[in-house]
């Protein structure tokens, strides 16, 4: 098991509903589905309040042109969301708080 699904399973709990650990572990076949492990580990790195892709890139140290797809793919996926003030203007966050 990659330690990114845990990271997000302990990141997820902090919901009100949780998202609790398990003796079987299944959480983190259930998150293994759902997030490649990039996608994992850019969900924990997500502020739970809306941020340009160029902030998310420059705090997690990756390129906005590449980062930008994965996350409009994600929130596709219904996996983070995703608020579109203009064509121009573009911001993502993460479900969980902090």
């Amino acid at each position: 098991m990659a330690e990114v699904y845990r990271k997000l399973q302990e990141r997820l709990d902090m919901f009100p509903q949780g998202f609790p650990k398990t003796k079987s572990g299944v959480e983190i076949c259930v998150l293994e589905s759902l997030f490649s492990e990039e996608e994992a580990e850019i969900a924990t790195r997500l502020k739970p309040y809306p941020e340009p892709v160029a902030a998310i890139a420059e705090r997690t140290n990756r390129d906005a042109q590449q980062l930008g797809p994965i996350l409009y793919e994600m929130s596709k996926k219904g996996l983070i969301l995703r608020y579109k003030e203009s064509e121009q203007v573009i911001y993502y966050l993460n479900f969980a708080p902090e």
